[in-house]
């Protein structure tokens, strides 16, 4: 994608992200917002993928080995690549963000962590790791029974709505001992962040990417995030119990906007919680 474009993808990504999940804006406007954003988008793929089709080269980015898969395979209809154009590009705007919002305030709070990370850069991708596990982006994903079975003592039958509550299970002592400390050199095994089986996220090595390059940056490049920094934090949450993230944190140096002097501030806000309890076994 052109970078010139990239302001205009996330303006219609929000505005689809915004009109769902469980913060949706069910107004006339969000959803005629919605329903523009998904239209501008839908003729925007079909046009790129049209010319990747007929171009007839080697693919050359992603959308070029979608066209090419659907010059091979019918059921890969242009309506079907189309929407996966779409969902690729809308699923991995707030979880990123999220994840690397997340991971600041973690750090804000654990000074000697972030002086490990820059000790041992190294330990940035198995932080990464930790940090998915810890708090994840996405909470919770709902899915519906294959078959009937048994749950915990409940009866489940085949069809019935589940909702799996990701940042739970990531909190279980069975699985994940000291749950509630954050240790970047856990090994942390198989965590949920990215899903299971066949609907196990397909942008996963990329959002791994970009949370590995986007931390290993702000630790280089931020001075804010200095041990002995204690910035001043402002930061906001949507009220989403699923794409859980800050929606914008501003990191301060102390003694701008008018800070009155000698008056203490606490460097890392209360992240609000999200009224779900981990169940003591």
């Amino acid at each position: 994608m052109e970078g010139r474009l990239w302001p205009w993808f996330r303006e219609r990504a929000l505005a689809l992200q915004e009109a769902g999940g469980t913060r949706g804006d069910r107004t006339g406007a969000g959803l005629a917002r919605a329903e523009r954003a998904a239209g501008e988008l839908e003729r925007y793929f079909t046009a790129a993928l049209a010319a990747r089709r007929h171009a007839g080269c080697a693919p050359r980015d992603l959308m070029g080995a979608l066209a090419a898969a659907g010059r091979e395979d019918p059921s890969l209809t242009p309506a079907v690549l189309t929407s996966t154009c779409v969902h690729l590009l809308t699923a991995g705007h707030e979880t990123t963000t999220g994840l690397l919002g997340k991971a600041v305030l973690a750090l804000l709070a654990r000074p000697g962590t972030v002086t490990e990370l820059r000790a041992e850069p190294g330990l940035v991708a198995g932080a990464v790791e930790e940090f998915l596990r810890f708090d994840p982006p996405v909470q919770m994903v709902t899915r519906w029974a294959w078959r009937d079975t048994e749950l915990a003592g409940r009866r489940v039958r085949r069809g019935d709505r589940l909702v799996a509550v990701i940042g739970s299970a990531h909190r279980d002592p069975a699985h994940f001992p000291d749950p509630d400390v954050l240790d970047i050199r856990r090994a942390t095994g198989r965590h949920c962040a990215f899903g299971l089986g066949i609907h196990y996220c397909a942008g996963a090595a990329l959002a791994r990417l970009e949370a590995e390059t986007g931390l290993a940056v702000l630790l280089d490049r931020l001075p804010l995030l200095r041990p002995d920094a204690r910035p001043l934090v402002e930061v906001e949450y949507a009220p989403d119990w699923v794409f859980h993230g800050p929606s914008r944190l501003v990191l301060r140096e102390r003694g701008q906007e008018g800070e009155a002097a000698g008056k203490d501030h606490h460097p890392t806000p209360v992240i609000p919680p999200l009224g779900i309890k981990r169940r003591s076994a």
